[in-house]
């Protein structure tokens, strides 16, 4: 037996945080104990967030002592369970994965891995979706955007449902900031702290293929949400970036003449994200037409969750 083999410390920790998704996490687990390095190398480190319906149970039971399964009592949002299971993992290597992806290859480890040997404080990759669908492409479109913008040199580019790091580095910059219990931002905040301590760089070749099936109601609900709770924090923290973003542009906080527009769209914006769930699967339709209906509905959601976070502070004020 190798020295390599004898050693007790992965070299890469896999964090998974879960939260009421057992089928999908069981696959998750199954596809990362699949990849082209040897299982000594690797620790899977799962994280429920709270579940209280069985989920930890079912993971226990489908893998028990290859894997670490670790509760939390209840719910504390994405950025505490990804951080308490890295507080919790043992190897120099972080890789985070969302509990509903699943690598694209089996050297999808080895790829992310390769990238950190070489010099990299950090790594991110591509997400596309699952099968042949509008959304598949327009995640893989997405992914593309987010390379060129990396290629570009714009900071916090990538996703924290596919991304690697040095322990060190993220020791060093903070780790995640546990203020982000909500959607969004959080990744984006701690790959520019991150870069503030070294390279950070993109691996087309470390893909992974999101299973859940994605929706126009789902995806406007996570972008009220962000422009909600998450906008306003990384503003603060961030204001350079959040300019860069986009998201500025559509924030009724900082520009009070889209609030008349927030206003009024709100009560629409349901049956709008229903209508483009419709839209999306007219193949007669340009595939760039029922994109743009897509990003004007979710902007319309992140520019009414800003709306509702400038009455939450004046309420507050009062």
């Amino acid at each position: 037996m190798t020295p390599e083999r004898m050693s007790t410390t992965p070299s890469i920790s896999v964090v998974i945080p879960v939260y009421r998704r057992a089928a999908q996490a069981c696959a998750t687990i199954d596809a990362l104990l699949s990849q082209a390095l040897q299982q000594s190398d690797v620790e899977i480190v799962v994280v429920d967030d709270g579940s209280g319906d069985g989920t930890a149970e079912r993971i226990e039971a489908t893998f028990g002592n290859r894997i670490r399964l670790l509760r939390l009592e209840t719910n504390r949002g994405r950025a505490q369970a990804r951080g308490h299971g890295i507080a919790h993992s043992r190897g120099e290597r972080i890789v985070l994965i969302d509990c509903d992806c699943v690598p694209s290859t089996p050297d999808y480890l080895a790829r992310l891995r390769a990238a950190l040997d070489d010099g990299a404080v950090a790594a991110t990759g591509p997400i596309r979706g699952f099968g042949d669908s509008f959304w598949d492409r327009y995640q893989r479109l997405a992914s593309m955007r987010r390379a060129a913008q990396v290629r570009a040199g714009v900071g916090g580019i990538g996703s924290s449902a596919n991304m690697a790091f040095v322990r060190r580095a993220y020791e060093s910059c903070g780790g995640f900031d546990s203020r982000y219990r909500h959607y969004g931002f959080e990744d984006r905040d701690l790959l520019l702290r991150l870069s503030s301590h070294g390279r950070v760089t993109w691996v087309p070749e470390a893909e992974v293929a999101h299973m859940d099936a994605l929706s126009m109601v789902e995806v406007g609900a996570k972008m009220r949400e962000a422009g909600r709770h998450s906008a306003a924090m990384f503003e603060r923290d961030h204001p350079q970036a959040y300019v860069e973003s986009g998201y500025a542009t559509l924030d009724a906080r900082r520009r009070p003449a889209l609030r008349p527009l927030a206003a009024l769209s709100a009560p629409l914006l349901s049956g709008l994200a229903r209508a483009v769930d419709r839209m999306t699967g007219w193949m007669l339709l340009p595939f760039a037409v029922r994109a743009q209906f897509v990003r004007i509905v979710g902007g319309l959601h992140f520019m009414q969750g800003t709306w509702q976070a400038s009455r939450d502070t004046r309420r507050d004020e009062r």
